[in-house]
């Protein structure tokens, strides 16, 4: 988490505890099930190998309001790597890449 901090610069990501950052939900046991970054500035990018260290990942939504973001979102490929993701919401994105075309084929439960 401390790589996905790094590579999506959230200003308000201080603290070293993920379980306590805006917009990440954590399990009893300290794994992150859900990621959802509606509205919350950011600077940086999905980097490639992000995906493959959230194994318990379930929900990744990533809602940018009108005004948060300001450069295009390179995004990972390797979401799909993902077993455990059942709902992925991406909305109002400036995707800097091509979209990757693998999540087109994976199994999620929801596109929203």
């Amino acid at each position: 988490m401390l790589d996905l901090r790094a590579s999506l610069k959230v200003p308000i990501w201080t603290s070293n505890n993920y379980c306590s950052w805006a917009g990440v939900y954590c399990n009893s046991s300290n794994e992150v099930y859900a990621i959802c970054l509606t509205s919350l500035p950011f600077t940086g990018d999905l980097v490639e190998g992000i995906f493959s260290r959230l194994p318990k990942l379930l929900i990744l939504a990533i809602v940018i309001d009108d005004n948060s973001q300001t450069q295009a979102l390179t995004f990972s490929s390797d979401l799909c790597t993902l077993n455990s993701l059942n709902q992925l919401e991406l909305q109002k994105l400036n995707i800097n890449t091509a979209f990757p075309s693998q999540i087109l084929i994976c199994e999620f439960a929801w596109f929203l």
